[in-house]
């Protein structure tokens, strides 16, 4: 008895038949036989459609679409990048999950106010799919409790050094100012004590002078000329001293 075979094409992938064969001729059906098979897995077509949802200021929700049909036993890995201006993408953390018609998977544990994207890969056990195209990024909601700039620093803190550095310059100017007003101020009382005794100790050496060039005119006039021969008076540029000239 020779052997025969027949082959069936265009089957899913890692799927359950029953097949069964039985001969049939003019006097009827013969014997049917039966066996079931399930066909092999393949390496699976790439996901698409992969969006990014905030959650929350720590979590984000990834989902995505599997082309059919199922290529076996299915394990996604999503990774996560974080979005950096003018930058590629920083690779952050990766998870899976296994299931085909799971395509879902949620991230917790990122950094408020961060911009976030996605991408996914469909494996089985014969290969891996390409990586999806990446998720339009999204930013994560700031902490309610403690807002929280791009740069980790938190919103009370900026705004708390930002008013301390405007009080300490206020201390600093009006510090200025006040010593600068004390000092104009030091310097007219001074003026204003100085003058009146200067004009007190200048009238005393104009009278000192006018008797001194009295007596000496007296002294002359008793022919005292050796002791003296003349007495002359000059004024100062202020007019308020007198110096006396012996020659």
């Amino acid at each position: 008895m020779s052997s025969m075979s027949y082959e069936i094409n265009q089957l899913l992938p890692y799927t359950y038949y029953d097949v069964w064969i039985n001969a049939i001729n003019a006097a009827g059906d013969g014997n049917r036989s039966e066996t079931p098979i399930e066909t092999d897995s393949e390496v699976p077509q790439k996901p698409f459609d992969v969006i990014a949802s905030v959650a929350s200021s720590s979590e984000i929700t990834v989902t995505w679409k599997q082309p059919k049909p199922r290529p076996g036993v299915t394990t996604y890995y999503v990774k996560v990048f974080e979005v950096i201006q003018n930058a590629k993408p920083v690779f952050l953390k990766i998870a899976n999950v296994t299931g085909f018609g799971t395509q879902t998977l949620h991230f917790t544990g990122l950094e408020a106010y961060l911009n976030y994207t996605c991408s996914v890969v469909a494996a089985t056990d014969k290969g891996s799919s390409e990586q999806s195209d990446m998720s339009v990024a999204v930013t994560t909601k700031q902490d309610t409790q403690s807002l929280v700039s791009p740069k980790g620093y938190t919103i009370q803190t900026v705004v708390g050094a930002a008013v301390g550095c405007v009080i300490f310059g206020g201390l600093v100017v009006g510090l200025l100012f006040y010593t600068i007003r004390r000092k104009n101020f030091n310097s007219k009382q001074s003026r204003a004590k100085q003058t009146p005794e200067e004009l007190q100790i200048g009238g005393q050496y104009e009278e000192i002078g006018m008797d001194n060039a009295s007596f000496y005119q007296e002294l002359r006039s008793k022919d005292n000329s050796n002791t003296y021969e003349q007495i002359d008076t000059m004024h100062t540029v202020d007019k308020q001293y007198e110096n006396i000239t012996f020659k």
